[in-house]
């Protein structure tokens, strides 16, 4: 059963602020790197949002990409 774009949309925003709270209590944590992984592991794959969705996700988390 696939997700609708609302409740995908908020699942990879939990999942993103989980890896944020992740990178400030674990020193060796590479948030860059786990973020290219779950873009192309998850999100890429599910094909529900958007790469420019996701780059918005990820900045209402507080995650800027360049």
């Amino acid at each position: 059963m696939a997700l609708d774009k609302k409740s995908y949309r908020k699942i990879v925003e939990t999942t993103l602020k989980a890896m944020i709270e992740l990178s400030k209590e674990t020193p060796a944590y590479n948030l860059g790197l786990d973020l290219v992984h779950y873009y192309k592991t998850q999100i890429e794959p599910d094909d529900v949002i958007t790469e420019p969705e996701f780059r918005d996700i990820c900045w209402n988390a507080g995650i800027e990409l360049k």
